[in-house]
């Protein structure tokens, strides 16, 4: 301290001087929110970021090929459930005409039946051929019901078993995108907050995993 003449210190004079140490009221460890290969670095220390800035970026194949997997997943969950009603009405009317053409051909048959019945009775045709007649008109019979029994299963919609479990699949493969795409869009890691980075903590080319303590690869980043 120097003083005046009047006891004042003069304009621009030091007036105190202390030694120490400039320490920040919140330190903050950034680390990566997955494990993989720096592959490029962006900081150095006593730079100054902004919050959300980039710091790094982190290895993507991996994340890339099981966010592409999971996404695939998803189209064909989608792909399922869109059968149980996408082509519906047209195999409903496709239903509808082999029913038709079950019932034509059934009533043909029974005609057929029934003039070798009787025939039969006369004594004129021979017993084969009124087997042959009697065996094709049941014949179409059971199919006319079988085919009934179809065209109304499709009328009523797919089994509430199988929309529920098309629909589970599809919910559970988009949950696991969700998860797939936050991996893949945390290989960029971010400034959690603005401030200044005080220590650099990795180096391009270094594995890191924010679960690790004591193998060798580094938790954090800075």
């Amino acid at each position: 301290l120097r003083s005046t003449a009047a006891g004042k210190a003069a304009e621009g004079d030091l007036v105190l001087e202390s030694k120490g140490y400039i320490i920040p009221v919140h330190q903050i460890q950034v680390s990566p929110k997955v494990s993989g290969m720096v592959m490029d670095l962006k900081i150095e220390e006593g730079m100054q970021v902004k919050e959300g800035g980039i710091l790094a970026e982190i290895e993507t194949i991996e994340y890339k090929a099981e966010f592409d997997r999971v996404q695939a997943t998803v189209n064909m969950a989608k792909a399922r459930w869109q059968e149980l009603w996408k082509y519906r009405a047209d195999e409903i009317r496709q239903a509808k005409a082999e029913l038709d053409d079950a019932f034509a051909q059934r009533e043909q048959l029974f005609q057929e039946w029934k003039r070798n019945f009787a025939l039969k009775a006369a004594n004129v045709v021979a017993l084969k051929e009124y087997e042959q007649a009697e065996s094709g008109y049941k014949s179409m019979d059971a199919r006319v019901v079988r085919l009934q029994l179809a065209f109304e299963l499709l009328k009523k919609g797919p089994r509430d078993e199988r929309i529920a479990a098309a629909k589970a699949d599809q919910d559970q493969a988009e949950a696991e995108l969700v998860k797939a795409k936050w991996k893949l869009d945390n290989c960029t890691v971010r400034a959690p907050v603005a401030g200044t980075i005080l220590t650099k903590k990795a180096e391009r080319g270094n594995m890191v995993n924010p679960a690790a303590f004591s193998n060798g690869l580094s938790a954090s980043l800075c």
